[in-house]
């Protein structure tokens, strides 16, 4: 159930890059290197500044107010109503896995934004 669940995240997270019409900038600020692709440190640290301007309060996590996505209370793993930075970077790690069709630890630009 819990794969499953990830796997929806995964096709949830896809969907809402791909509907975006900026999803080839977002995949150009990833690909800090500019090799056409996106390393598994690019894409986590992407997320990581992200996370950064998401908290608000500067706690060092996203409670509810911060991050209001259906998906916080799965990715909030020891259910303390926040996100911290380690629960953050693993659900992220998984869903970069996900992306990565090839399995080649690298996302090309059409497993980024398809």
């Amino acid at each position: 159930m819990k794969k499953r669940f990830v796997a929806g995240l995964v096709v949830l997270v896809a969907g809402i890059v791909s509907a975006n019409p900026a999803k080839e900038k977002m995949f150009a600020r990833v690909d800090v290197d500019k090799d056409g692709k996106a390393s598994k440190v690019e894409y986590l640290a992407l997320f990581e500044e992200s996370f950064k301007n998401m908290d608000k309060n500067k706690d060092g996590a996203l409670d509810g107010t911060e991050f209001k996505h259906p998906a916080f209370k799965h990715i909030d793993t020891n259910k303390d109503a926040k996100i911290d930075p380690a629960e953050n970077k693993a659900f992220r790690e998984k869903t970069f896995g996900q992306l990565d069709a090839d399995k080649d630890g690298w996302l090309s630009k059409e497993e980024f934004i398809k």
